[in-house]
Order: C-alpha cells, then structure tokens, then sequence
C-alpha cells in the first residue's frame, strides 16, 4: 500500500521562511509494509515516523480495494 505523506520539517522550515499564509510542499510517496510504524527520511535528511493507527484488517481492505481499482482480480 502507498501513502502520501509530507515531512514536518520542510513544512516548518517552509512556513518560516514565507510570509504567506499558505505553502505548498512537496507529497512523497512511501510503500507501506505490515508494521504500523513507519521511520521515513526525507530528501533533505529529516528523520520522522509515521504511525498509521488503523487495524490490520482496514488497511487489507484498502489494499484490495486498491488492487480492485487497478485492474486486478
């Protein structure tokens, strides 16, 4: 499973840095495995967790429902 995420730290540094009420950042994309917490490094070196809170059960049914909608039975 693929999920799209942003790191925290680009968004900060981004956030103080513009002097605009909103920024745009970059979404990086991380396949998932059967852990729940997920250790992902970005492209400027921030080191950060993502932790996905939902049962195994759920995240199956969005993989087959993923897999589904690609075109696979």
């Amino acid at each position: 499973m693929k999920v799209q995420h942003n790191c925290p730290y680009c968004m900060q540094e981004q956030f103080k840095n513009s002097k605009s009420n909103f920024i745009l950042t970059k979404v990086e994309t991380k396949i998932l495995d059967d852990s729940r917490i997920h250790y992902i490094t970005c492209k400027k070196n921030h080191e950060y967790a993502v932790v996905i809170s939902a049962a195994k059960y759920e995240l199956l049914f969005d993989i087959g429902l993923t897999a589904f909608t690609d075109g696979y039975m």
